[in-house]
């Protein structure tokens, strides 16, 4: 019956050629396109073309078109659309890759007309399919009013039959049931009405009225929409829980605020990966035009990782075709030769390799498709997806569908990394990096420079390099993972700078891993402990990220061994040394001087090169060479006047004897007289 009364309203009203042709036009546009519902999914079309569904609405309500007929008009157009979707997919295809490639191109990135989803081929076939089933279903109907109209003039001026039959009671109660009642007008009269005024007044007071509303509550009207959206989007990218207190959107300023934003970590569901009171996006409005994301500066409040969750959260694993495994390079080893808990790091390299994924890297603008590749991969997508949702993405390819400027973070707590803030800096990350001029950059690093890391994706150039530095972790905490270990005690630097090589789509690691010992105990059987104090160790990672070869460089281990060994040499020299100082008279017990003892004691502990040792040694020959020639000297002279005053002694008695066989007598010598 409502129906029917419509019919009537129709043919008795006051309705006009322009408000049929309109109310046509425009509902069939609508209903070809694939929008209210996809099959199997409720409101999808209108998530594909949202500003084409709601401008043709607007349409409607402006343009005075018949809005009875429209309804109508639309679901007739729906219901015919489902039939007709191979036939509007083909147009769509010929519009979007045919001769209005250059001209849909323009309209699919331009502002605004960027949400009506004229990327989707079934969508702009839609419209044009629609157009033209509106435009002669507005013709066939104006023509069937137009010619009820003249029928009932006619049979009202020339029948007085008629007009007695029409006059009855229970013929009137039932045009009023089914037909709404007596016109207001003549058919006569409604013949000679031209046209009526092209805009509805109230059709412009309700649009406004709309869009005022939105305006100034889009905030509130949007905000539960952009924080559901965002925590989906959050936990496909994650794979895991994502909560989040609240979104809030300022068209105005073009600002975006989300409070209270937890992102669970998916290899431990009992802490968060990154947490945050407060991040604040400046976006670009112009761009959100354009259908693009574009964050001009993302600032983040009051964030830590690694915080304990107060509910566990849950995983949300996605099927994926896992590579294969690879067979280490040769004369390399894998991660489980070395480590114990080899299934633990892979997990982490996994999710590393996840991020790099993410983060986009590894894509490169695709080739110009040939039309065979493109006809083959548009079948594959229609199988899987269907005709409503295959895109001609050869359009798309200008700009990036999220972009942010600028992200910035003066200090994130870190739980492994307790009283030493971490600040992060990051620049031009972008879903699609190789349509970025600029390489995206992403910096973190400890106030304190124990922790930094930089990674910088290419951009067009499609170079992925990396630098990585952590310092001061206690070797206790590595050598425990470890299947055996020679080290003990102390502390190790690691240190990771090269780029990644993107063979095959899967990054792979192929650069060098500096590993520092400080203060470090070297335990080799048979030896005693022997501290190092400073000691690298080169070694080499190539292969899959998830599961990269370790091989340690023979050239430059035989340089860090050298060092090793002079640490070792100078290690035991001294000791050694302190061994002849304090125990040489025990040692030696006094067979040697003491210059000996000290000189061979400077020569192990190193203080003294054996040259300054035969130095020393000649000067002290010479000096006990001199003493012993004074001695001699000394010696001979003492001899020589010994002698002499023997000689005299002798001499001055065989004088005396002499004199005596003389002088019998003696010499008269002795008294006063003699």
């Amino acid at each position: 019956m409502f129906v029917t009364r419509k019919i009537g309203k129709l043919l008795r009203g006051n309705v006009s050629a322009p408000q049929v042709y309109l109310a046509c036009l425009l509902g069939g546009m609508l209903g070809f396109v694939p929008g209210f519902f996809l099959p199997g999914d409720l409101g999808g079309g209108f998530r594909q073309a949202p500003a084409l569904i709601l401008g043709l609405f607007s349409l409607a309500l402006v343009l005075n078109a018949n809005f009875a007929l429209f309804g109508l008009v639309t679901a007739l157009a729906k219901l015919l659309s489902l039939l007709a979707l191979p036939v509007t997919f083909a147009v769509g295809r010929w519009m979007l890759e045919g001769p209005m490639q250059q001209t849909m191109a323009g309209l699919v990135e331009a502002p605004v007309l960027a949400w009506c989803g004229l990327e989707y081929y079934a969508t702009s076939g839609g419209v044009v399919v629609g157009a033209v089933f509106g435009l002669v279903t507005g013709h066939v109907v104006w023509k069937l009013v137009s010619s009820f109209r003249k029928a009932m003039v006619t049979l009202d001026t020339a029948s007085p039959a008629f007009a007695a039959f029409a006059t009855k009671g229970w013929v009137r109660a039932l045009s009023w049931i089914f037909l709404g009642g007596k016109a207001k007008e003549s058919y006569a009269d409604l013949l000679q009405k031209r046209s009526l005024n092209p805009i509805r007044i109230s059709g412009v007071l309700v649009v406004a009225v709309l869009l005022g509303t939105g305006w100034f509550a889009h905030g509130w009207l949007v905000s539960p929409a952009l924080r559901s959206s965002t925590v989906d989007a959050m936990e496909y990218w994650n794979r895991a829980t994502v909560d989040m207190d609240s979104a809030v959107l300022d068209l105005g300023s073009g600002e975006v605020s989300l409070k209270g934003l937890a992102i669970a970590d998916r290899g431990k569901l009992e802490q968060d990966r990154f947490r945050a009171a407060n991040l604040e996006m400046r976006i670009d409005t112009g761009a959100l035009l354009r259908k693009q994301f574009v964050v001009d500066t993302l600032t983040i409040a009051d964030a830590a990782t690694g915080k304990p969750r107060t509910t566990k959260a849950i995983e949300f694993p996605r099927v994926k075709e896992e590579p294969p495994v690879e067979p280490p390079v040769e004369g390399s080893k894998s991660i489980e030769d070395y480590l114990k808990t080899a299934a633990e790091w892979k997990q982490k390299l996994q999710e590393v390799a996840d991020l790099l994924e993410q983060l986009g890297v590894g894509q490169q603008a695709p080739p110009a498709e040939q039309p065979e590749e493109r006809s083959k991969r548009i079948e594959q997508e229609v199988a899987d997806v269907g005709l409503a949702r295959v895109v001609a993405t050869h359009l798309l390819r200008e700009h990036p569908t999220v972009l942010v400027r600028e992200i910035r973070c003066d200090g994130i707590d870190a739980a492994e990394l307790p009283g030493d803030p971490v600040a992060l800096v990051a620049t031009n990350l972008s879903s699609h990096p190789a349509l970025v001029e600029e390489p995206a950059t992403l910096t973190l690093a400890s106030k304190s420079g124990r922790f930094s890391t930089a990674l910088r994706i290419g951009g067009k150039d499609g170079i992925v390099g990396t630098k990585f530095v952590l310092g001061g972790i206690p070797t206790d905490s590595i050598t425990a993972q470890l299947k055996s270990s020679p080290i003990q005690g102390g502390t190790v630097d690691i240190a990771l700078d090269g780029n990644l090589a993107l063979a095959g789509g899967t990054p792979r690691i192929a650069m060098p891993l500096q590993v520092t010992l400080h203060d470090t105990t070297l335990t080799i059987p048979g030896v005693p402990p022997l501290p190092v104090q400073n000691l690298p160790l080169p070694i080499d990672l190539n292969g899959p990220i998830t599961s990269p070869g370790i091989r340690i460089d023979d050239a430059k281990l035989g340089a860090s061994l050298d060092q090793l060994a002079n640490s070792l040499i100078q290690s035991g020299r001294q000791e050694l040394a302190n061994q002849v100082r304090t125990r040489s008279g025990e040692l030696l017990k006094g067979k040697l001087p003491s210059e000996v003892t000290e000189a061979a004691a400077g020569i192990i502990d190193g203080t003294k090169t054996p040259e300054q040792v035969a130095e020393e040694a000649k000067k002290l020959a010479e000096q006990k060479a001199q003493e012993e020639l004074n001695k001699q000297l000394e010696a001979a002279r003492l001899k020589a006047e010994a002698e002499k005053k023997k000689a005299e002694e002798a001499a001055k008695k065989k004088l005396e004897d002499e004199l005596k066989k003389k002088l019998p007598g003696g010499l008269p010598f002795g008294t006063k007289k003699q």
